[in-house]
């Protein structure tokens, strides 16, 4: 049986632990401020949160940070086009009123 290589690793800070290590790890991105970020995790706290999740009958899943990086520009690439858009063609929506009990 052979191991699994690590993917590429960056130096970054760790979300759990706060320490800047080299990071080959990272969770779901989100999105902050309109913004698609990544989450990245250090080996250390990745094991803690797969024991964890483990104890507790839970899956927590993890993807390689180049390519969550890498993803995070791209949907940022393109939110940012489509605002750019959205902009220059998009019309304002008329404001609905609410219903009250004299206009049933």
């Amino acid at each position: 049986m052979t191991k699994r290589s690590m993917p590429e690793g960056q130096k970054a800070v760790c979300i759990i632990c706060k320490a800047e290590r080299e990071i080959h790890w990272s969770l779901a991105l989100f999105k902050e401020q309109g913004e698609w970020k990544s989450r990245p995790v250090c080996n250390e706290c990745r094991r803690s949160l797969i024991a964890e999740a483990r104890a507790r009958e839970k899956f927590v899943k993890f993807f390689p940070l180049k390519a969550s990086s890498k993803e995070a520009g791209r949907r940022n690439g393109i939110s940012g086009l489509c605002v750019k858009l959205i902009d220059a063609i998009g019309e304002s929506r008329a404001k609905v009123l609410p219903l009250t009990q004299t206009n049933r």
